[in-house]
């Protein structure tokens, strides 16, 4: 199979929706895919490959490579559309694959939280977890599967990855490589009220769709 084959058996219905989404990973996404598929990765060995990039990622954050940490975290995303890619390729789906991708997933991101929030009193690390994992929970179980493709315009897109966990890493990341953040209590409260109100926005256009 040849890469323009490989594109073409790989397209998703919403592929245009996801990939406007998915902005910046989209671009390189296909061409990665298509490598690791030459190599000999199969989708599974993809996303094993996504879980170990990611928790990499969390590890350079605490240990304060903020740059490689958010280097490792891009790359993990690209390598997360990448198992997919390979699925629809190949045709090669696994009952448990979606289980295994989510579960890396809650993974990944509870490192991140733990890792942004490590330096925080208690309270305020558990509001910023347990505010995360309502909101991202309920759209896993709930909201996607009643909008599959979902167009959101740029400006939707834009504040959506501000204030949701892509925002989260960015400014972790980066505000503390600019900056030397010592202490990250507002933000991470901040961030907990985020998670809260876009929850409390999923729930109240759910129940507006049932």
């Amino acid at each position: 199979m040849n890469y323009k084959e490989f594109v073409l058996s790989s397209t998703r219905e919403d592929k245009l929706a996801n990939d406007k989404t998915h902005f910046f990973s989209s671009l390189l996404s296909n061409q990665l895919a298509f490598l690791l598929f030459k190599i000999g990765f199969t989708p599974n060995s993809v996303t094993f490959l996504f879980l170990l990039l990611g928790i990499s990622s969390g590890i350079f954050l605490i240990y304060e490579k903020f740059i490689f940490s958010y280097l490792f975290w891009r790359l993990h995303i690209i390598i997360d559309m990448a198992d997919g890619i390979i699925a629809r390729a190949t045709s090669k789906f696994s009952r448990s694959a979606m289980g295994f991708d989510r579960s890396n997933h809650i993974i990944i991101n509870l490192l991140f939280l733990f890792a942004v929030s490590a330096n925080v009193d208690n309270f305020v690390q558990y509001f910023l977890v347990c505010s995360f994992l309502l909101s991202y929970l309920f759209s896993r179980n709930y909201f996607e599967v009643k909008q599959k493709t979902i167009h959101f315009s740029n400006v939707k897109i834009f504040l959506k990855n501000v204030v949701g966990l892509e925002g989260l890493v960015f400014f972790s990341t980066i505000g503390n490589f600019m900056f030397d953040i010592s202490n990250m209590f507002f933000f991470v409260l901040v961030y907990g009220l985020f998670f809260i109100i876009t929850f409390l926005l999923k729930l109240y256009f759910f129940i507006r769709l049932s």
